[in-house]
């Protein structure tokens, strides 16, 4: 057991930023000795290139003097020796860099915190799944990963293997233990907003049922954009992305307002009564303020569509990673056949039975999406274990589990 602990948190963005704050709290208040190096751009922010950009947090008297020099995070000197490493991503840079140098440099322990809740099984979580698994540093540096709920943690192994849950800790999902900075006046008057109108959230997806969920919105603030105001939330990384950039600044949807910086996320939760979009991490927003919940699954079929091995094939770029190229770039695949083996697409099976699962609970828990808008006039339905699926406990104490277990250690 350890009872002397220096944890060194890291977010590159405030997604990441997110599911971290309220552990960093619990750390302090059990007075471990803590530093959280964080930014809260709505885009990845690398600390080699722009450290200025980055804030941080400590309960430790400091000056910046001394201390130990991380050269991943910019060359900058942080107060001690990190025993443990917490992050929420772990795939991409700039915390690559970071598990490199820490664990090589100082045999950090290193733990992620799950940023989304997987839900929907698909060959895309498939190729993710091996990509964390088996590629460094990934591969060999993390000590292990703690998940939203036992549903979620079945969906990675079904995805991998059962040697996959060795190093999953449930512990629920600390980001809902309390939703921070929300100020309703000010972003009221940021987006205009008209609190006598109803209003309606519609959360963006980069998958390869973007192009079906426009037509959603599109039909939605022509029907009902008039009664309603209708607020978009892209995925952080849309407004940027090449493949879709040309649609944001001015949004291509006349009429729907987009909520561009991710920390808007809390307040505009708050205040939408209405939330849609296909099941994901995103539900926990509504689930968190008792917001009527809103499925666009029997419409856009994420479970069918990506697992139709066509549409990689069709390189049609609906969605970011719906591509057989950008895949087999990743892994230096020379052949489909190639990609096939790495799929291995016997899993599919599997993952159709376990989706149907998925499908049959939304549609006894939440309200599903239909062209005639009984969703907007019928009483919200109670969502019963539905939240279980996004937070095992859902008891606010995921943070305290998680200090609880790195303690134990």
């Amino acid at each position: 057991m350890c009872l002397l602990m220096n944890i060194l948190f890291f977010a590159s963005s405030n997604r990441s930023y997110t599911p971290l704050h309220n552990v960093y709290l619990e750390a302090c208040k059990e007075n471990i000795n803590s530093f959280f190096l964080y930014t809260k751009e709505s885009d990845v922010v690398y600390p080699t290139t722009n450290l200025n950009k980055y804030n941080y947090d400590t309960n430790l008297d400091y000056n910046f003097e001394g201390g130990y020099i991380i050269e991943s995070l910019g060359g900058l000197n942080i107060p001690f020796k990190p025993d443990v490493l917490l992050i929420s991503r772990e795939r991409w840079q700039p915390e690559q860099h970071i598990i490199h140098e820490l664990k090589q440099k100082y045999n950090t322990k290193i733990y992620v915190i799950e940023t989304s809740t997987h839900l929907i099984n698909s060959i895309e979580n498939r190729i993710e799944m091996v990509s964390r698994a088996y590629r460094y540093p990934q591969s060999e540096c993390i000590d292990g990963f703690f998940e939203h709920s036992e549903f979620a943690k079945q969906r990675r192994i079904d995805c991998l293997d059962p040697q996959w849950g060795n190093k999953s800790i449930v512990v629920g999902n600390p980001r809902f233990d309390k939703l921070h900075n929300i100020n309703e006046v000010e972003c009221i008057k940021k987006y205009n907003i008209d609190i006598s109108k109803p209003s309606i959230l519609f959360w963006g997806i980069i998958n390869t049922t973007r192009k079906e969920s426009f037509k959603i919105l599109q039909k939605l603030q022509q029907d009902k954009g008039e009664e309603y105001q209708i607020f978009y939330k892209p995925n952080p990384q849309e407004p940027t992305n090449p493949l879709f950039r040309k649609q944001f600044n001015p949004f291509f949807i006349e009429g729907v307002r987009v909520i561009y910086e991710d920390s808007d996320i809390n307040t505009i939760s708050k205040i939408c009564d209405t939330h849609i979009g296909s099941i994901s991490s995103i539900y926990g927003y509504p689930l968190y303020f008792g917001k009527n919940l809103v499925s666009l699954d029997n419409i856009c079929r994420i479970d069918k569509n990506a697992n139709n091995f066509d549409n990689y094939l069709k390189e049609t770029k609906n969605g970011v990673e719906d591509s057989a190229k950008f895949w087999m770039g990743v892994f230096n695949l020379k052949t489909i056949q190639d990609l096939e083996n790495l799929i291995e697409m016997d899993r599919l099976k599997i993952f159709e039975k376990t989706n149907n699962i998925l499908i049959d609970l939304i549609q006894k828990n939440i309200s599903i999406f239909d062209y005639g808008y009984n969703f907007l006039k019928n009483p919200k339905k109670p969502t019963g274990d539905f939240i279980k699926l996004f937070n095992e406990f859902n008891d606010k104490k995921s943070s305290t589990r998680i200090i609880q277990h790195l303690k134990q250690q």
